[in-house]
C-alpha cells in the first residue's frame, strides 16, 4: 500500500472520476488525463479512498476493463477505510440528516470519501458536486472538460472541493 502522509497536499479523486479514466479509447479519458496530471506538476499527491476499489470493480465486465483499473489504483495514494473514517462518516451522515432532507440521495460510499477527505485535509475532485453539499463542503474551483464524443462536442464539469472544516465542527457542536 501506498504511503499515508497527510503532511502533503492530496487530491483524493471520487469514483466517478476515476470511471470516467477507466474508458477505453475516449477523448474524455485523454483529456481529464492531462487534466489530473496538473495536479502532480502542483505537487499534489493523486488518492483514493479504498471504498473506491470497491465501487470500481463491483460488477466489473471483463478481465481487461478490471486491469485497466488496479493499473489506475496502483499509481494512487490509498487511504484505509479505518474505524475513525466510519466514525466520522456516520457524524457527516447525521450533520446532512440534521441539514436538509434532500441529502437524503448521498451514498454511503460518497460520505466515507468526504469523511476520509475531511481527515487527511485533502481535497475532493469530483464530477457530482451534488454528492458533496454545502455548506459542508466549498468549491476551490471548476474545469469544463470539453472533449468530441462521435460527431457531438460534451463538456464535463470537475469540481475541486475543500471540506469546510470550520463550519462541519460548529454544527457537530450545535446538533441537537
Amino acid at each position: 500500500m501506498a504511503n499515508q502522509n497527510t503532511s502533503q497536499k492530496h487530491v483524493l479523486l471520487d469514483t466517478n472520476i476515476l470511471q470516467y479514466l477507466g474508458k477505453q479509447k475516449s477523448n474524455l479519458s485523454n483529456q481529464l488525463l492531462d487534466y489530473i496530471n496538473s495536479f502532480l506538476q502542483q505537487k499534489y499527491t493523486l488518492a483514493i479512498s479504498n471504498f473506491c476499489i470497491f465501487e470500481l470493480l463491483d460488477g466489473c465486465p471483463t478481465i481487461e476493463k478490471e486491469t485497466k483499473l488496479f493499473q489506475i489504483i496502483e499509481a494512487l495514494v490509498r487511504f484505509e477505510v479505518s474505524a475513525e473514517v466510519l466514525l466520522t462518516t456516520a457524524r457527516l451522515s447525521t450533520l446532512y440528516r440534521n441539514e436538509k432532507a434532500e441529502y437524503a440521495h448521498i451514498q454511503d460510499g460518497d460520505k466515507i470519501i468526504g469523511a476520509t477527505s475531511l481527515l487527511t485535509k485533502s481535497l475532493i475532485l469530483t464530477a457530482n458536486m451534488r454528492d458533496f453539499p454545502r455548506p459542508f463542503f466549498v468549491e476551490e474551483k471548476i474545469t469544463h472538460i470539453i472533449y468530441k464524443e462521435g460527431h457531438r462536442e460534451r463538456a464535463l464539469s470537475a469540481h475541486l472541493l475543500k471540506p469546510d472544516i470550520e463550519v462541519i465542527l460548529y454544527r457537530f457542536e450545535r446538533r441537537p
